[in-house]
């Protein structure tokens, strides 16, 4: 089962929409920016994907609450994609502990999968926890869909298995 997860995943991050964005992505980011991985299952189909994001340095702050600007790219195994940019939120609630959340409108590609258009938001919500001063990691659900702008809108929710890379 492990090794059919590892191919699938090795075979979605291989896909030629995917590589090019990434390198794009991975080139124009400042050194002091931090990094989000992620591997994600669909609620819906059980399919496996992976999940990149880049958060710029915190634009605003509010209290316990911080913002940035950030981008993210999501491949799955059926190679549906989506590539959006919007805001980033994270609330401190305790020394380590953390919500994040985010919302991201951007477009989305269609695999095998059809959610309804081209245009699509990305809205995120979950829990994370610092394992140390550099990295966190995160449990969260996402759902993206076109918001009702396209007649035919099922719209998709998935966990995310995170790791942050902070700088």
């Amino acid at each position: 089962m492990l090794k059919q997860v590892g191919t699938k995943v090795l075979r979605t991050v291989g896909a030629p929409i995917a590589l090019p964005a990434l390198m794009a992505l991975w080139l124009s980011s400042p050194s002091y920016a931090d990094w989000v991985g992620g591997v994600t299952t669909d609620v819906d189909t059980d399919g496996v994907g992976v999940v990149v994001e880049h958060h710029w340095p915190v634009s605003w702050t509010y209290g316990a609450l911080s913002g940035r600007w950030g981008i993210a790219g999501r491949v799955d195994e059926d190679r549906d994609a989506f590539f959006g940019a919007g805001v980033t939120g994270e609330y401190r609630f305790a020394e380590r502990w953390y919500i994040e959340m985010s919302f991201m409108p951007g477009l989305y590609h269609r695999g095998e999968t059809d959610l309804g258009g081209t245009v699509h938001f990305r809205t995120m919500i979950g829990l994370g926890v610092d394992v140390s001063d550099k990295i966190g990691l995160g449990l969260t659900i996402d759902h993206m869909s076109n918001g009702g702008i396209q007649s035919k809108n099922p719209g998709s929710d998935a966990l995310m298995l995170r790791i942050k890379f902070r700088q």
